[in-house]
């Protein structure tokens, strides 16, 4: 089975793709575009998967590669929605710290410390594992000291 990109030709885009073991279907994208600046071409297979495949076009051909800009406008997002979430969990938690009137125990202190730091050493933590080498894939957030304990049964 191939997987196509349907192309614009005007605009020299992307503006469709499809799965097909039959060959080109000319059904796709459907009847809003002029089938007559389209043009079907299979993505090379290791380039299939890529959510960041576009097109170029140059000396009458196109290729197929990565938008690097768009991935690492992505990349560059998906860190800053990591930090502002690590932000909201260090200031739900920041009473626990600051007030005075809630005695707490010290082992209670240095696991609200502990948590805290783990939060604020998460976006290194996760840049230095190799999953995250091309962009932010896997994400293991600290476990808050007062988290419910949910068991897990063996198998």
């Amino acid at each position: 089975m191939d997987y196509y990109a349907v192309i614009d030709t005007i605009r020299h885009r992307i503006v469709a793709n499809y799965y097909s073991d039959k060959g080109e279907d000319h059904t796709k994208p459907g009847p809003d575009y002029d089938q007559s600046t389209l043009s079907h071409m299979v993505v090379p297979l290791e380039m299939m998967r890529d959510p960041f495949l576009t097109v170029i076009y140059e000396n009458d051909t196109y290729t197929f590669q990565q938008d690097t800009v768009a991935k690492a406008r992505s990349i560059t997002e998906q860190w800053a929605y990591l930090r502002e979430v690590r932000n909201k969990k260090l200031a739900d938690c920041d009473w626990r710290m600051t007030v005075s009137d809630r005695p707490i125990s010290t082992e209670e202190r240095e696991a609200w410390a502990l948590y805290r730091q783990q939060l604020r050493d998460l976006p290194s933590v996760l840049q230095s594992m190799p999953e995250n080498s091309d962009g932010l894939m896997l994400t293991i957030w600290p476990i808050a000291p007062d988290a419910p304990v949910v068991p897990v049964s063996p198998m």
